[in-house]
């Protein structure tokens, strides 16, 4: 069982940033929807490769350049309504979506941030593939905000406009596709102080932003339109980047094996401190550098193995390298949190870097990979292995692992040195390298837009967020129960309720359930739910309100209109009118049983009355 850990005492630091896609009708630089349609077929397919370049400050950023150098094609799948060719970089953007500015302006005000009185739009460089233009465009709106929290105020750095990457649809070896429907939808950035205390307290720091992005009414649901990036670092350790945490149940986990993984790296380095080992001459790795060192080719000594993996790569013309770790005998076994070791991180590495599945390690048992002991024993000579040290070797194309085994290298030399800050993966709670953490080289200003001023007028008008707490209590005094109240509160049809409840004669506890459930039942169904207008479902509603019809009626009486017919001719064409008074009578003296009459005439029937009426 892992010790508890001490968070003040070991001197956990961790801020979050924020993510969240905008409910806005077209993209942020652009007149294409914003509304994606995930069985929506390619139209075409675009074709690119991507350079870094120098950022405003004239250098290149390291993440940039670690990408540029895995050496990927991407292909970009197109669709006729939601990307265009400004997705494609091959016109210029639009003026800034005033809609999502608004919106953000809304939370800045809520989180009490200063705002700029002008917005310049900047360009992000993004290497990986994401934009066909290798850059992202983001905007900074306001800073210095802050937030009430149960551990003490948070302090919100930054509040950003940004578009939205595009989706990864499938990696390949030397490639990934992309579709492009979902780059450019604009994005909130809320990024926070390090100033969060513990695991618990980055989980409601990131619950508690949620909800007030929630508040607004305004922002996507649906996986993937939140995520977490999440900044961790100890003392003596370094500031890491974990992207793309979608599962906030998970996020206490994610963040305290991050701070284990680098209270371990910080014991290897005392251990190889102990030992006197230093980093090979020839291979002297400084942070975000990869140290170049002569490999050793073992594929001689494997050419006739067992080993699945090796025989493989040996058969297909590849090789099998090798490299000497001295002084780290042991210490590739070495676990940093549960079910993670310095070996794992070491694939990891790997795995970013060159694409192969993994390596081999000496603290393992290579036998269970159909490794002999005589081949073993002639490994370790040819690299030289002597007491204390221990050995890596990769297998598969020559590029890739002479690429792979060099970064794996350079990471285990700068081990020696620091505990690397860089950007890893999510990968529920646990974290995989990515890539060097970016810098200020990054950024440059976007020559195609001019900066948009926001007056005290503007921000003056932006709608007050009305808190998640008031609401659910203000829905209750409606009729609404408890847990009714908190779904309507956290979903995006709030809003659509209130009007309802102002406009329509129905009852509200049945206006919550029909958008919570009926029309979500719609929408599994296959029908086009978001067709229906805020009149369509009011004029339904009303016919249910004055007893034109019996509540499970409304759901034949929007599938009706979701498919683009009117509501008045749906009801006459489907014969939905309510059955009641001597019409009901005189159904029951024919017919007198209840169970009958209902599995017959359920969608005209009310249960209730034709009780009292059947005994």
């Amino acid at each position: 069982m892992e010790e508890k850990l001490d968070f003040k005492k070991i001197g956990f630091r961790s801020g979050i940033e924020i993510h969240q896609r905008l409910a806005t009708k077209t993209k942020l630089f652009c007149d294409c929807s914003a509304q994606l349609d995930e069985f929506a077929k390619p139209s075409g397919q675009i074709t690119r490769r991507l350079k870094a370049v120098v950022g405003e400050l004239g250098q290149v950023d390291p993440a940039a350049a670690f990408e540029q150098g895995r050496g990927k094609t991407f292909v970009y799948q197109l669709f006729e309504e939601n990307s265009c060719l400004v997705d494609q970089d091959d016109q210029p953007p639009k003026p800034v979506n005033q809609e999502a500015l608004e919106i953000v302006l809304q939370v800045a005000k809520a989180l009490n941030a200063q705002v700029l009185p002008e917005v310049h739009v900047m360009r992000k460089t993004v290497v990986d593939g994401s934009a066909p233009s290798a850059f992202q465009r983001t905007a900074l709106v306001a800073v210095n905000g802050e937030l009430k929290t149960s551990k003490g105020i948070v302090g919100i750095q930054t509040i950003c406009l940004e578009e939205e990457s595009a989706g990864i649809v499938e990696k390949k070896e030397d490639s990934v596709v992309y579709r492009l429907d979902r780059l450019g939808i604009p994005l909130i950035e809320i990024a926070t102080d390090a100033s969060l205390q513990d695991p618990s307290h980055v989980k409601e720091t990131a619950l508690l932003i949620g909800q007030l992005l929630r508040a607004t009414g305004k922002v996507q649901r649906g996986i993937g339109s939140i995520r977490q990036d999440l900044n961790v670092s100890v003392t003596g350790g370094s500031r890491t980047e974990i992207k793309g945490s979608q599962e906030l149940d998970l996020v206490p986990k994610l963040v305290e094996n991050e701070a284990r993984r680098q209270l371990g790296l910080l014991e290897v380095k005392k251990d190889l401190e102990k030992r006197k080992a230093k980093p090979t001459k020839q291979a002297k790795a400084k942070q975000g550098k990869q140290a170049v060192i002569d490999l050793i080719d073992l594929t001689n000594v494997f050419k006739n193995t067992s080993c699945a993996i090796a025989k493989k790569a040996v058969s297909s013309g590849g090789v099998v390298l090798g490299v000497r770790l001295q002084k780290f005998e042991g210490l590739l076994g070495f676990e940093l949190f549960e079910n993670y070791r310095v070996g794992t991180e070491l694939s990891g590495v790997l795995k970013a870097v060159s694409g192969l599945g993994g390596l081999f390690h000496s603290d393992e048992d290579l036998k269970k990979y159909g490794f002999s002991e005589g081949e073993l024993d002639n490994a370790e000579k040819e690299l030289g292995i002597q007491k204390l040290d221990a050995f890596i070797m990769v297998a598969g194309g020559s590029a890739q692992c002479e690429t792979g085994l060099n970064a794996v290298f350079s990471r285990a030399m700068e081990l020696l040195v620091q505990v690397p800050g860089e950007t890893r993966r999510a990968e529920g709670e646990k974290s995989f390298f990515m890539r060097p953490i970016p810098g200020k080289a990054r950024m440059y200003p976007e020559t195609d837009l001019p900066p948009v001023q926001i007056s005290e007028k503007s921000i003056d008008k932006a709608a007050l967020i009305e808190p998640m707490e008031e609401k659910i209590g203000k829905y209750e005094k409606l009729g609404l129960n408890s847990q009714l109240a908190e779904r309507l509160v956290s979903s995006r049809d709030f809003e659509l309720f209130e009007w309802l409840v102002a406009n329509s004669k129905c009852e509200p506890q049945f206006i919550a359930t029909t958008l919570l459930e009926t029309i979500i039942q719609l929408k599994r169904d296959g029908f086009a739910a978001e067709k229906l207008s805020q009149l369509v479902l009011k004029d339904a509603l009303d016919l249910c309100a004055g007893g034109k019809i019996v509540k499970p009626a409304v759901l034949e009486l929007l599938k009706g209109a979701a498919a683009g017919r009117l509501v008045k001719d749906v009801l006459r064409e489907e014969k939905l009118e309510r059955i009641c008074g001597k019409q009901l009578l005189d159904l029951v003296k024919k017919e007198k049983d209840f169970q009958k009459i209902m599995r017959i005439h359920r969608l005209r029937v009310d249960a209730s009355e034709l009780r009292k009426l059947t005994g």
